[in-house]
Parts: structure tokens; sequence; C-alpha cells
């Protein structure tokens, strides 16, 4: 799968516009990011981490939250989370990813 437009806003519920350029740039900002992090664009997780850095650099502009926890609206409030744990930022996702990757380089299976 090769990280376009419309797979990273679809991933994110973003609109799709193919002709998104600031999205592009994202993009290949994000490529580049996760080739100099050491991982090569034949790697099975590549467009993985690559849609997880367009998301992290977007979440530090304020451009996209994290998963959605809860939402309250007056006095009342509903709870997304299935399990006790915190929702994870789109960074913590990458640098996950990032370490198993890492992990798992030269090792025989």
């Amino acid at each position: 799968m090769a990280v376009t437009n419309e797979s990273v806003q679809v991933f994110f519920g973003l609109p799709v516009n193919a002709n998104d350029a600031a999205m592009t740039a994202r993009i290949e900002f994000s490529k580049r990011h996760v080739e100099r992090a050491g991982i090569a664009n034949t790697h099975s997780d590549y467009d993985d981490l690559v849609i997880l850095a367009v998301g992290m650099f977007m979440e530090s502009r304020g451009l996209l939250t994290g998963a959605l926890a809860s939402k309250s609206i007056g006095d009342v409030s509903t709870s997304f989370k299935n399990s006790a744990e915190e929702p994870k930022s789109w960074a913590m996702q990458y640098k996950e990813l990032l370490a198993n990757v890492r992990g798992l380089t030269g090792r025989i299976a």
C-alpha cells in the first residue's frame, strides 16, 4: 500500500481531498523522517510508520487530536474507552512501533 493523501485522510477521519498540498507535504516530510530513523521504504511496517508520523506531526501542531476517550455535553459525559489505559498519542504509537521494528531488525525468525 502506498501512503496517499486519501489513505491518510481516511485513516484519520478527515475530509478526503486528493489535491491537498499541505497533506502531500506532511506525507513527504514523514517519509523522510521514517527513513532517517533507519527504516527502508521496503519494510513491511514502513507505511504504518509514515501514517503515524503524519499523525504525530499534525497532533503536535494542533491539527489533529489523539484517540477520543470521552465527550461531554452539559452535564452528560460519555466514555469511549474500552480499558483502563489512557489513549495513546500518535507520537507514542509511532515510537512504540518504531521500537518494535528496530528490535526485530537483524533477528532470525
